[in-house]
């Protein structure tokens, strides 16, 4: 091979015995010249006199011949397979008393051995899965040992195919779409793609269009090897677009809302509404956050719009500021709070209100009354236990709210 071994050697007869089929030489220096350099014979081969041929059957797409004679007596011949694939590899030399098959993983063409044996294949013939191995058959004939040259079982090497998509941040426009896509050329021939674990039907194409939210894979055959397929792996996971908003509070307890999605470096659009008026946000570097402190009371919500063009809402939230100073009403008083679910409300003048509502702490209006007269009961017995917001709204535009807990 390319490895060079030294072998003592008898000086006395000048011989020494080898073992291995190989390629030897001596190197030598001459008596008169004991300093000089070494001088190198010809080369001398010895092979096996027991030298039968083996070779796949069928199913190779491609023969290559390797002119290195790293195995010295011969070449070694390459055979191409998809991985995998059942390979039978068989010899017509059948005049020998007894076989046996060895493979090895292939390593490097400098790192042939017979490797491992296969026990119980000791027929002129041998079923294998193909795999980077060499294939070696030895023999046995008269109490002769020898070895046919070794093949080479290779196989093709495909990179697995990478999905890439339409949308920056996977994310779907609800009633809307966006295409998956094999990311790089590739040698591919057929398809198919999975959503959520699941085939889709008539998905033998290189792209799909996706409208569902959940984890689409691609599994592609090569055209070499069209029983064979390689997969994409985990992911990517779409999810519609769904805007939030939420409560936060920064290291130094200062409370905020923000509004979901959102990210530093791509342009999302965002935009607050306040009793579904729009207004500016109070952390004008931030867009999506808006500071608590200081909020005047209102139902608010973020109409966002991602890098798609995508627009939604978030959910609406109320934001509650106890009713003093010029939103206070001091002529009303709600009571029993906490209360078992029927609040009394007097000091209402039917002249300037007009209505109440009712929210939940997810700023949902869950009921509403009309004002007849200076005192009005609210029933909210039906309505799960927790916090309420009542909302006194004016003929002028004008409204004071009140929180309730309901027990």
């Amino acid at each position: 091979g390319y490895e060079t071994i030294y072998i003592p050697f008898d000086s006395d007869t000048n011989k020494t015995p080898v073992t291995e089929f190989n390629q030897y030489i001596v190197k030598a220096k001459h008596e008169s010249c004991p300093n000089g350099l070494k001088l190198t014979s010809d080369p001398v081969v010895i092979k096996p006199t027991l030298n039968p041929v083996i070779i796949p059957q069928d199913g190779y797409d491609t023969l290559y011949y390797d002119e290195t004679n790293f195995i010295t007596w011969d070449s070694v011949n390459y055979y191409l397979f998809c991985e995998g694939q059942p390979v039978n590899v068989a010899t017509d030399d059948t005049i020998y008393d007894s076989y046996q098959w060895y493979t090895q993983y292939f390593a490097g063409p400098d790192d042939y051995e017979w490797g491992e044996i296969l026990e119980g294949d000791t027929l002129p013939f041998v079923s294998l899965q193909a795999q980077a191995q060499y294939v070696t058959l030895v023999v046995e004939q008269d109490g002769c040992i020898g070895q046919s040259t070794p093949i080479l079982l290779n196989t093709w090497v495909f990179a697995d195919p990478v999905i890439g998509n339409s949308t920056m941040f996977n994310e779907i426009c609800p009633g809307d779409s966006v295409y998956a896509y094999i990311g790089f050329p590739g040698p591919w021939s057929e398809y198919y793609w999975t959503h959520d674990g699941e085939v889709l039907p008539d998905s033998n194409n290189d792209t799909i269009w996706i409208s569902e939210p959940g984890m689409y894979v691609v599994f592609a055959a090569p055209e070499q090897c069209p029983d064979t397929y390689y997969t994409s792996g985990i992911g990517p996971t779409f999810h519609y677009f769904e805007p939030e908003l939420l409560d936060g509070e920064d290291d130094e307890g200062n409370a905020y809302f923000y509004a979901t999605p959102f990210s530093w470096g791509f342009e999302y659009g965002f935009q607050w509404y306040m009793n579904n008026e729009p207004v500016d946000n109070n952390a004008p570097d931030i867009p999506w956050v808006m500071w608590q402190d200081g909020l005047p009371g209102g139902e608010y919500y973020v109409e966002i719009t991602n890098p798609e063009g995508c627009v939604d809402t978030t959910n609406h939230v109320v934001w509650i500021v106890d009713a003093i100073g010029e939103n206070a009403m001091p002529e009303l008083n709600l009571y029993p709070n906490p209360s078992n679910g029927l609040i009394h409300i007097s000091g209402l003048d039917p002249m300037i209100s007009e209505k109440i509502v009712i929210f939940n702490t997810e700023g949902k209006a869950v009921g509403k009354q009309v004002i007849l007269s200076e005192t009005e009961t609210l029933n909210l017995t039906a309505l799960p236990n927790g916090l309420y917001i009542i909302r006194i709204l004016n003929k002028d535009g004008s409204s004071a709210s009140y929180r309730i807990n309901k027990q």
